[in-house]
C-alpha cells in the first residue's frame, strides 16, 4: 500500500511538472525543495546594509590614506580639497542610511522624500546583496527583507494617483483562487492589471501602460531583475509569491496584502 501512495505521489509530481514553466531565473533549478523566504524579518537587510555601507566608507578612507602622501606632493590644497570630499561622501552616507532606518522601523513620512532616492537605494541594494553573498547569506533571502524594508518607506511618501495610473503585475503561476479575486479587486478600484511571463513582457506592459506605480507579485529573483531596471523611473511595490510546490507552479499570495498596497498607492493608507 505505501508503494502504492509513493508511486502515486511521484506520478502527480511528474504531471505537475510538466505544466511546470520555469521563468528564465529557474532555469538552473535542480528540483530541489526550495525554501521560503516569508518569515525573513527586515532588520536583515537593515544589519547587512548598514555594515556594508560602513565598509565602502572605510575603504574610500584607505583608499585616501594611501594616497594622500603623493596628493600633498602635487598640491597641499588639492589634498585638502579631497579630504573635505571624503569627509562629505562619509558624513552623506551615514546620513542617508540613518534616515532610510528610521524611516523603516519608526515609520515617518518626514523623512522618505529624502531617502526614496531611486539610484541611491538600487546602489545600497547591490552593495548589500555583494556583501550577503561574502557572508553566504541566501540572495533571495536579503531580496525578500530589502522588500519588506522599501515597501515600508516608499508607503510613507503621500500620494495622489488615478488608478489608471497604478499598474499591478503578475506571474502566470498564481493559483486560480488568486486570479479570481485580484479580478475583483481590479473591479473594485480600477487599476490596470496584467499578467506577465517574464521581464520581457513586464517591459512592454510598462511601456503600453505608463504607469505611475507599479505593484509587482513574482518570485525574488524576477522582482529583483525587474526592481533595479524600473525603480529609477517608476516606484516599485514588490510583493514576493509563496511557492509551496517550487517556483513557476501554483504559487499565491496574501490577497489581503496586496489589497492594503493598493489602498497605499491609491490613497496613502498606511
Amino acid at each position: 500500500m505505501s508503494g502504492k501512495n509513493n508511486r502515486t505521489a511521484e506520478s502527480q509530481k511528474e504531471a505537475n511538472d510538466r505544466k511546470r514553466v520555469l521563468g528564465s531565473e529557474w532555469e538552473d533549478w535542480d528540483g530541489s525543495v526550495v525554501e521560503d523566504f516569508e518569515d525573513t524579518k527586515k532588520k536583515l537587510f537593515l544589519w547587512v546594509s548598514v555594515f556594508a555601507v560602513f565598509a565602502i566608507v572605510g575603504v574610500v578612507w584607505l583608499f585616501f590614506w594611501l594616497i594622500h602622501p603623493r596628493l600633498i606632493e602635487i598640491s597641499s590644497l588639492l589634498a585638502e580639497l579631497v579630504e573635505y570630499a571624503v569627509w562629505g561622501f562619509a558624513l552623506i552616507a551615514i546620513l542617508w542610511l540613518s534616515l532610510f532606518v528610521i524611516c523603516s522601523i519608526f515609520n515617518l513620512r518626514m523623512f522618505a522624500p529624502l531617502v526614496l532616492v531611486p539610484k541611491v537605494i538600487n546602489f545600497v541594494l547591490n552593495l548589500t546583496l555583494a556583501v550577503g553573498q561574502f557572508a553566504g547569506i541566501p540572495r533571495d533571502r536579503i531580496v525578500n527583507s530589502f522588500l519588506k524594508v522599501h515597501n515600508i518607506v516608499l508607503k510613507l511618501k503621500r500620494k495622489n494617483l488615478n488608478p489608471q495610473e497604478l499598474l499591478v503585475l503578475l506571474p502566470r503561476c498564481l493559483r486560480r483562487d488568486n486570479f479570481v479575486k485580484l479580478r475583483k479587486l481590479r473591479e473594485r478600484y480600477n487599476f490596470q492589471m496584467f499578467t506577465v511571463g517574464g521581464g520581457q513582457q513586464a517591459r512592454l506592459r510598462i511601456k503600453k501602460a505608463m504607469p505611475r506605480a507599479i505593484i509587482a507579485v513574482a518570485c525574488e529573483r524576477d522582482l529583483l531583475s525587474g526592481f533595479v531596471e524600473v525603480n529609477p523611473r517608476i516606484p516599485v511595490i514588490g510583493l514576493p509569491n509563496r511557492r509551496p510546490e517550487g517556483p513557476c507552479l501554483n504559487t499565491y499570495i496574501d490577497i489581503n496584502q496586496i489589497e492594503a498596497a493598493i489602498k497605499s498607492v491609491l490613497y496613502g493608507e498606511r
